[in-house]
């Protein structure tokens, strides 16, 4: 969620933290009633408050939750420490194959994959801007597959959404309203086919049972005899996840 336009914005440090420093965001926003924590995938903590939220306040929430902010910075520069530099050479997921990365430097940008192998051309081969170029690719390459392998899928489940849509969700694999629209992760890409197929499979249910009741896992069960252990692999690779 991006801050509203006539959002406020302080950047300041937090005063020690069983001896650590950390540096944070204060967004004072016109809708928000209530105070929210977030760390993303970059480190960086954000507070989300009300307008009149001050930043000694902001300090002193960050301070309440001090144990939390701590042990969810550490769990976010391991990942990011396990995570293989995207370079030439590096081992990307795709689905059930596993694809060669590539970068040439190259006046234009471009990414084409050819025999297990993605090659990214582009002018700048910085990490960032390569992650970029996957992010482009992947998202695309969902766009593609996804919506088809959901088709498919909802003939063996029997139920069939109104709008499929492909998004970015930080803490989401996809999500089912109650008008039948699915929205699906294009990080799907990264994943097992099982796994994937587990998600879809999931989110098709959502449009017979929109919770998480008794019959819905009764049902999904039916259909993936062994889910729970394909949750538990999902919450596995989620922080080891390269993009």
């Amino acid at each position: 969620m991006q801050p509203h336009s006539a959002t406020k914005r302080y950047d300041g440090w937090v005063s020690p933290i069983e001896g650590e420093r950390i540096p944070y965001t204060l967004y004072q926003m016109p809708r928000r009633r209530r105070v929210h924590l977030v760390i993303g995938d970059d480190g960086h903590l954000q507070v989300r408050a009300p307008y009149r939220f001050t930043p000694s306040e902001a300090e002193s929430a960050i301070h309440a939750r001090g144990a939390w902010v701590l042990d969810t910075l550490r769990r976010v520069r391991a990942n990011r420490e396990r995570r293989p530099l995207l370079q030439t050479g590096a081992r990307l997921p795709f689905l059930d194959d596993g694809l060669c990365l590539m970068v040439i430097q190259k006046s234009t940008r471009s990414v084409a994959r050819e025999e297990g192998i993605l090659r990214i051309s582009t002018p700048v081969t910085a990490e960032q801007d390569i992650r970029a170029c996957l992010e482009q690719w992947y998202r695309k390459q969902a766009k593609k597959y996804l919506p088809t392998r959901l088709a498919t899928l909802a003939e063996q489940v029997g139920t069939y959404p109104t709008k499929v849509s492909i998004r970015s969700q930080k803490t989401r694999w996809g999500s089912c309203s109650g008008k039948g629209h699915i929205s699906l992760n294009w990080r799907l890409m990264l994943l097992p086919t099982q796994l994937a197929d587990y998600v879809l499979i999931h989110e098709l249910c959502h449009l017979r049972h929109l919770n998480h009741s008794p019959r819905f896992w009764a049902l999904v069960k039916g259909l993936i005899p062994d889910y729970k252990e394909r949750r538990a692999q999902l919450v596995k690779i989620r922080d080891s996840l390269m993009l």
